[in-house]
């Protein structure tokens, strides 16, 4: 950095647009973190137990990987901190104290989300957030949503993916019976039980979909097109190895259906 960057940069501390070296500031992210260490250490015990939310170990490390890559863009930028960051910040906070009321846990895992906005709109305003969006936004995707509402989305998810993963294995000519969630095949009966609805598959596709197009350099409405296309490809996909284990239970009997070559059929999926 050559003298003139130097000064400008000077000036830029003095005139408050960029105010990291505030001591209040400095000390504020780790004020946060201790504030919301029992969240984060409740949400890091569910990604190592949830089969759907494991991801989201690396999503963190991910997500301040994004960042720095954008750390000689960030330092181009004229940073303007916003007030605004102060309204997430205590945005957050209220909705922490509401959670001891409501008992839902996720939100307070929401509000910590909150409070990163805040951090962000304090530390640059509006065009640090802008580069700070989607990793916040692949922190969300990873936080477990409330208990209904997986119970809703599991549900939905059995029915549709029962019903087309019936009509894969008709079309190789196998004669089947839906009831429900429950494939009749005559010898054997499918169950397409909770853990088969897809949301193992969703929620990781959706990451790594949000991912790809942070990479790519194509146009917005593909970008969308791209995020969206993750809901049916896992729909599908998922479906289709229903049909998979109806197949190799036609073909080979009923011992496919369990242990390792049903395990097997999901990792591969």
């Amino acid at each position: 950095m050559n003298k003139m960057d130097m000064a400008v940069q000077e000036k830029k501390i003095q005139s408050g647009e960029i105010c990291i070296s505030n001591p209040k500031l400095i000390l504020l992210p780790i004020v946060i973190l201790a504030v919301f260490s029992v969240s984060l250490t409740d949400l890091v015990n569910q990604w190592w137990e949830s089969p759907e939310y494991g991801h989201g170990l690396f999503m963190p490390l991910i997500s301040c990987y994004i960042v720095w890559r954008q750390r000689d863009t960030i330092a181009q930028m004229t940073l303007t901190p916003s007030l605004w960051g102060y309204v997430f910040l205590i945005g957050s906070l209220v909705l922490l104290l509401a959670e001891t009321l409501a008992d839902i846990e996720s939100i307070k895992h929401y509000s910590f989300c909150i409070s990163l906005i805040g951090l962000a709109l304090l530390y640059g305003g509006w065009p640090l957030l802008k580069v700070c969006a989607l990793p916040i936004l692949l922190i969300i995707l990873v936080i477990p949503l409330p208990y209904l509402l997986i119970s809703s989305l599991t549900s939905g998810l059995q029915l549709i993916s029962s019903e087309l993963g019936t009509w894969l294995i008709r079309l190789f000519g196998i004669p089947v019976f839906l009831e429900g969630n429950i494939i009749d095949m005559g010898v054997y009966k499918l169950q397409v039980v909770e853990a088969c609805s897809g949301l193992r598959y969703l929620y990781p596709l959706l990451s790594i979909s949000l991912l790809v197009t942070h990479f790519l350099r194509t146009p917005m409405w593909f970008k969308v097109l791209l995020v969206l296309s993750s809901v049916p490809i896992t729909i599908f996909m998922n479906s289709l190895r229903i049909a998979i284990t109806g197949l190799l239970v036609k073909s080979y009997g009923n011992e496919v259906a369990e242990g390792f070559l049903h395990d097997f059929e999901g990792w591969v999926v």
